[in-house]
C-alpha cells in the first residue's frame, strides 16, 4: 500500500528543492563516494546550508539559525576534548553532521518530532551512505537520554 502524501504543496516543493540541491552539491564528493567527511567537505556542507536557506526561504525563528551555527561549534569542541583525553573522535564527521542535523526544519519548521526522519531521508536522497547517516542524532535516543538523566521536556 502506497502512502498518500498529505503535505501542503509548498512543503513538498521545499523538500524537492532541498533534495535536488543536495544531489547537486554532494554527488561527486568523498561524502557520497567514500562515506567520509573531510575538512573541505565541512566547508561544502556550510555552503549547502547557506544555499538551502536562501532557496527555501523557511519560516523559522531566528533561534533555529542560531542553533544551526552554534551546534557544530559545540560538537567540534566536545570532539576535540574527548580526543585529547580518551579516544579519537572524528571532529569533521561531528561538525559536518551537526551542520545538517536539522535540515528538515527547512522543509516543515513545525514538524519537530518528525524532523529526524526528514533529515535522514534527505541525506539518503543526497547520496549519503549509511556509514554516515547512522551517526545522525536521533530524537528518540535524545529523549531516552533525557529521561535517564531525569530531564523533562518543557
Amino acid at each position: 500500500m502506497e502512502k498518500v502524501i498529505t503535505e501542503a504543496p509548498e512543503t513538498i516543493q521545499r523538500y524537492e528543492t532541498l533534495k535536488e540541491l543536495g544531489k547537486e552539491f554532494f554527488s561527486a564528493t568523498p561524502i557520497t563516494q567514500e562515506g567520509v567527511i573531510k575538512p573541505p567537505d565541512v566547508q561544502l556542507i556550510k555552503s549547502f546550508v547557506s544555499e538551502a536557506i536562501t532557496q527555501t526561504g523557511p519560516e523559522v525563528w531566528a533561534s533555529y539559525l542560531e542553533h544551526v551555527v552554534i551546534a557544530p561549534e559545540l560538537g567540534t569542541r566536545i570532539a576535540e576534548a574527548v580526543s585529547a583525553t580518551e579516544q579519537h573522535v572524528d571532529s569533521n564527521l561531528i561538525e559536518g553532521l551537526l551542520w545538517l542535523h536539522d535540515i528538515g526544519r527547512l522543509v516543515t519548521p513545525g514538524a519537530y518530532f518528525r524532523n529526524d526522519l526528514i533529515d535522514l531521508r534527505l541525506l539518503r536522497e543526497f547520496g549519503f551512505p549509511p556509514s554516515l547517516t547512522d551517526h545522525m542524532f536521533r530524537l528518540d535516543e535524545l529523549l531516552e537520554t533525557a529521561d535517564s538523566l531525569l530531564l523533562s521536556i518543557p
